[in-house]
C-alpha cells in the first residue's frame, strides 16, 4: 500500500468593509455554481481555467472539488522503455483536484494544498465572478498562534517590517490604535499621488547594539494582526530576543499560517488519493480544528 501526505491550510473567509452592497454571501454564491450544469460552470481566472466540479453539503458544511485544466503535463515511463507523453486531444487537459471544506457557520475554508491546482486567491475570485454584482471575498490565513505569542514574549525588539494596504485601515486595525496604523494613515493620503496601492514600512533602532524599539506598541500590532481576520496588513516581521543573552531571532507572523496534515492511501488503480478519502481527511482536521479552539 502506498500513502502520501496531504496538507490543507486554512483561510477566514470575508467580505471587505468597503465591499458594494448586494453582496451575495459566500454560501449562496457555492450553491449558485452547484446548480448550472458543468459546462457552464468553467471560468478563466488567470493564468489557468478552473470548475467546481462537485459540491456536497453535509453536516453544516459545504465539501468541494475543485478541477485545474493544466498545461502543459507529465509524461509516463515504465521499466526498460523511453518516457512517452499520453498524447492527449487538443481540447483535453491535465486535471489538478483539490478539495475543499467550507464551514459557512464560521466562515472558514480548509483548502488542499494541491501543487497546479486551487489556492486561495483564484477560488475567491472564482466563486466572486459567479457570484455577481461586483462581488468581492477575502481569504486572510489563519495565524498559528504560537507564533504570534512568541513574538510578544520578546523583551528587546530590534526591528520590524510592516507591509500594508494604501487604504483605509480594516477595523482591526482602527482598534488597535497602535502607531504603525496612525503612520499607514498618514502614507495612504498620498496613494493617488504615486498611484501605490501597498507600502513596506521598516523601522529599527539603528547601531545601537543595545537599543530597542518600545515594546507595548509593537506587541499589540501582533495581537490585532493575528487576533482577527479584518485587517489590511499583508506582513508582518518581528526582530528580537526574549533575553538578552539570545541571538537576535525573527519571525514572520503571518507566515506562520495554520496547517493541518493527514497520511491518506492513494488507491491502486486510480493511482491517486480519492475525492472522498480527501473530503473524509478535512472533515476530521475540521472537527480536530475546533475541538483545539479555547
Amino acid at each position: 500500500m502506498t500513502y502520501k501526505k496531504f496538507r490543507a491550510n486554512i483561510f477566514y473567509v470575508r467580505v471587505p468593509e468597503d465591499a458594494p452592497p448586494g453582496h451575495l454571501p459566500f454560501a449562496a454564491a457555492i450553491r449558485k455554481v452547484a446548480k448550472m450544469p458543468l459546462a457552464k460552470r468553467e471560468m478563466y481566472i488567470e493564468p489557468k481555467r478552473r470548475r467546481l466540479e462537485q459540491v456536497k453539503e453535509t453536516a453544516g458544511v459545504f465539501l468541494m472539488n475543485f478541477m485545474t485544466f493544466n498545461y502543459p503535463g507529465p509524461g509516463r515511463i515504465e521499466t526498460g522503455q523511453k518516457s512517452q507523453s499520453f498524447n492527449l486531444k487538443s481540447n483535453q487537459y491535465f486535471a489538478a483536484e483539490t478539495a475543499v471544506l467550507y464551514d459557512p457557520d464560521e466562515s472558514v475554508a480548509f483548502i488542499e494544498s494541491s501543487p497546479g491546482g486551487m489556492s486561495s486567491g483564484p477560488m475567491a475570485k472564482y466563486l466572486a465572478a459567479f457570484a455577481g454584482g461586483k462581488s468581492v471575498y477575502m481569504m486572510d490565513p489563519v495565524v498559528d498562534e504560537d507564533a504570534s505569542a512568541r513574538a510578544r514574549r520578546f523583551r528587546s525588539i530590534r526591528k520590524i517590517e510592516v507591509r500594508a494596504s494604501l487604504g483605509q485601515p480594516g477595523r482591526a486595525d482602527r482598534k488597535a490604535g497602535h502607531d504603525v496604523t496612525a503612520a499607514l494613515r498618514d502614507l495612504a493620503s498620498y496613494k493617488d499621488g504615486f498611484g501605490a496601492r501597498v507600502v513596506d514600512i521598516v523601522m529599527h533602532v539603528g547601531p545601537d547594539r543595545k537599543g530597542s524599539l518600545l515594546i507595548a506598541p509593537i506587541q499589540q500590532l501582533v495581537s490585532s494582526v493575528t487576533g482577527s481576520a479584518e485587517n489590511d496588513i499583508q506582513r508582518l516581521r518581528v526582530h528580537g530576543r526574549e533575553n538578552e543573552e539570545d541571538a537576535i531571532e525573527m519571525i514572520d507572523v503571518l507566515q506562520q499560517r495554520e496547517r493541518r496534515e493527514r497520511n491518506l492511501l492513494v488507491d491502486p488503480v486510480e493511482r491517486k488519493i480519492l475525492i472522498d478519502v480527501r473530503w473524509d481527511a478535512l472533515l476530521d482536521i475540521h472537527k480536530d480544528f475546533y475541538a483545539n479552539v479555547p
